[in-house]
């Protein structure tokens, strides 16, 4: 993964918001964290799930490394819209 995105130290609470969408409501929101890397997999922590949440989900920065977290809007069972915000944790 590129070194770009955010750069986040450690011990950090991370806050991802859904700030705007132009999808009509009803809507679902379909969230995906992952981590990847030497020190998640130390960890036992890698991740990529998707998971049902709300407009808003919050993360803490654990360990070091590029990271992301991306949300689908989903509309009748349809994925309508996306968005990903890279998180580089220093």
């Amino acid at each position: 993964m590129p070194q770009a995105g955010n750069l986040v130290p450690i011990g950090r609470s991370l806050k991802f918001t859904v700030e705007e969408c132009t999808v009509p409501a009803p809507y679902q929101l379909f969230w995906k964290v992952r981590n990847v890397g030497e020190e998640a997999r130390r960890q036992n922590a890698e991740r990529g799930e998707i998971n049902e949440y709300g407009e808003v989900i919050t993360e803490h920065s654990s360990f070091v490394g590029a990271h992301w977290v991306q949300v689908w809007v989903v509309k009748d069972g349809v994925a309508v819209a996306t968005d990903r915000q890279d998180v580089i944790i220093v």
